[in-house]
Formats: structure tokens, C-alpha cells, sequence
């Protein structure tokens, strides 16, 4: 699941969309073979029971004399019916009357019970019952066993069928949605990439191509909007940090012209002047201090020092 989250979006889109197909694919081949399957149960039964409907009447005047050799002789015909694997007539008060067994299962074969009209699937095996009639009177029972081989080998060629199927139907999947799925993925990738520029370059001048009038598209014009906003409050931003520098040199001039004027003015006065601040440390001084106290420089240098 990480492995998927981690993929790229056209991976992703590839993958949805093949595993979208194969997962229908297969439902629908599900169904058919469930179809299949319910209706060659119910030809079964119902074959089995033509079959067992003829064979009784076939049968039933060997009942009625009392001549089991002619009904086995009537049921080896079977024989011609592979799928039947054993065939039992009974009489009325439920005893065996004549059987027929297929030879493959003739060693482990006994005969069942008498059972009422009906069917039942069991494993491998489909096993029926009918009552024999003659002229309305119940004169005996009619038992068939028939394997399920024709149902297992068309289930098997269903199997080969579908996995050929599914496997052929992943091979287009794969070539159509690798080809599909461009029309999605191109204008994300082509906006993922704008944005990707913008936050390496920081130049908000770049904008996102439109390519359709979809969801996508919105949020192309959304994406360029917000870079337009963006590019405006930059070069807004830019245009006050040059007025602030600009304003900051002009008052830094004018510090300066103050300082040359006011150093002037000192110079040219005729007192002396010493100008000393909190710290009491020398900020400035005039010559004419210096020439009226007769103080070298040098010792007004060192006193600032200390």
C-alpha cells in the first residue's frame, strides 16, 4: 500500500484504472460462469430424469414378470452413456430387482437405499430417484448415479478461457491506459512542474498552460491567479524597500551636511569648545580650545582612551 502511495500519479492512474477492468473482467466472468454452471446442473437433472422416466417404462414389464435378467439386459444398454456410473431397479417394497454398474467402479460399488421421488448433488455425483408406474399403480423404483465429469472439464476449460481472457484483457488495459491516462496526467504534471519552477526560481512571473476547460483547467486559472496576486504584492514589496533605502540615504546625507555644518560652526567660533557626553568621553573639540589652553591633541586623544 506505501509502495502505491508512493508511485507516481500516472502510475497510479495506470494501476486504477487496470485494476478497475481486470476486477470487472473478472465479475462479469464470475457470472457467467455461475450461469453456466445453474443451467448445466438443472440439463443434468433433467436429462436424468428423462432418462430415468424411459428406462422405467422400459423396465416396467420385467417387474410386472418377475424377470430381473431382462431388466439387467435392459440397463446394460447404459453402457453407451459414459457419464453414468450405476443404475439400480428396485421393487415395490424397496428390494433390489436388477442393477447396472460401470466397470471402473464395479469393486467398490454397493447398492443404496430406497429413497422417495427426487435428486441430490453430492460430491462429484448427481444421484436421482423415480417411482415406476404402470397403468397409474406404483410397481417399483428406478435409481441413477451420474458423475459430474463433463461439468469439471468445462469448468476447466472456463478456467483457460478466463485466465486468457483476463491476462490478454491486462496487456490492453495497460497499452490503452498508459495512452489514456495522458489526457489526465499531462496538465498536472505541467502544473506541478510551474510550481516547482516558481518555488526554486522565485520568479513569479512564470504561468501554468491551460489545456482544457475541465476541473483542471479552473485550477490552472486559479494557480495563474494566485501567482499574478503574488507578483504584485512583490514588486509592491520591492518598490517600499527601495523608497525605505532611498529615504534612509537622503536622512543619512542630510546627518552628514548637518555634522560638516555644525563642525564648521565649532571651528570657526571664537571661543574654545569641548564637548563632552554622558560617558564623559570627548566627542568633539575646536582648535581654538586647543590653542587657547595650549593642550597637545595628543593628550585629548589619550584622555579619550581612558
Amino acid at each position: 500500500m506505501r509502495l502505491f502511495q508512493n508511485a507516481s500519479i500516472q502510475r497510479k492512474q495506470m494501476l486504477v484504472i487496470m485494476l478497475t477492468s481486470i476486477v470487472a473482467l473478472l465479475l462479469a466472468c464470475a457470472g457467467f460462469i455461475t450461469f453456466e454452471i445453474v443451467s448445466y446442473r438443472q440439463e443434468l437433472v433433467w436429462n436424468l430424469t428423462s432418462l430415468a422416466q424411459m428406462f422405467g417404462e422400459t423396465t416396467s414389464g420385467a417387474l410386472d414378470f418377475n424377470d430381473s435378467k431382462a431388466a439387467e439386459d435392459t440397463l446394460s444398454a447404459l453402457r453407451v452413456r459414459p457419464n453414468i456410473v450405476a443404475a439400480c431397479i428396485y421393487t415395490k417394497d424397496g428390494s433390489p430387482f436388477a442393477k447396472y454398474v460401470r466397470s471402473d467402479v464395479a469393486a467398490g460399488f454397493s447398492v443404496p437405499k430406497q429413497e422417495m421421488d427426487g435428486h441430490r448433488f453430492t460430491i462429484g455425483r448427481l444421484i436421482l430417484f423415480r417411482g415406476i408406474e404402470q397403468k397409474g399403480d406404483q410397481i417399483g423404483w428406478i435409481y441413477l448415479e451420474s458423475d459430474l465429469g463433463r461439468l469439471t472439464a468445462r469448468l476447466k476449460e472456463y478456467a483457460m478461457i478466463v485466465t486468457a481472457v483476463v491476462l490478454a484483457s491486462m496487456l490492453v488495459a495497460y497499452l490503452l491506459s498508459s495512452r489514456l491516462q495522458r489526457w489526465l496526467s499531462e496538465p498536472i504534471l505541467q502544473l506541478a512542474n510551474t510550481a516547482r519552477a516558481v518555488a526554486l526560481e522565485k520568479n513569479y512571473s512564470l504561468r501554468a498552460t491551460k489545456q482544457n476547460q475541465d476541473e483542471l483547467g479552473m485550477l490552472t486559472d486559479d494557480f495563474n491567479a494566485m501567482l499574478n496576486q503574488i507578483q504584485q504584492q512583490d514588486a509592491a514589496l520591492q518598490s517600499a524597500n527601495e523608497s525605505l533605502e532611498k529615504r534612509v540615504e537622503e536622512r543619512t546625507q542630510e546627518l552628514e551636511s548637518s555634522l560638516s555644518l555644525l563642525h564648521a560652526t565649532v571651528e570657526s567660533t571664537a571661543d574654545g569648545v569641548l564637548v563632552v557626553n554622558r560617558e564623559r568621553k570627548i566627542t568633539t573639540y575646536n582648535q581654538r580650545l586647543v590653542s587657547m589652553w595650549r593642550i597637545p591633541e595628543s593628550l585629548i586623544a589619550s584622555g579619550n582612551d581612558e
